[in-house]
């Protein structure tokens, strides 16, 4: 039985330090990832990555207040449809 994993980066985020690591300064970009398992019973498909109105709108998502300490790296094609797509599935 054959079991494959496909582990993509769909986009990344910086936040500050803080928000994972207590104690400490600064603002860290930590990546978004999602995972693909086929299995021959089915796909799994483990998170789905960044909403993608933080592509075109992430004032409108999270709010003005929000944006203040938080960025979005998410670019059309790093979606994880776009990443499916790009292997047929």
């Amino acid at each position: 039985m054959d079991v494959e994993l496909y582990a993509y980066t769909c986009g990344s985020l910086t936040i500050p330090r803080a928000f994972l690591l207590e104690d400490t300064k600064g603002k860290i970009t930590v990546p978004i990832p999602s995972y693909l398992i086929v299995h021959p019973n089915g796909r799994v498909l483990f998170d789905s990555g960044l909403n993608l109105r933080t592509q075109t709108d992430p004032e409108g998502y999270i709010g003005a207040q929000s944006l203040t300490y938080t960025a979005f790296h998410f670019h059309p094609g790093e979606e994880i449809a776009a990443r499916l797509a790009a292997l047929s599935m």
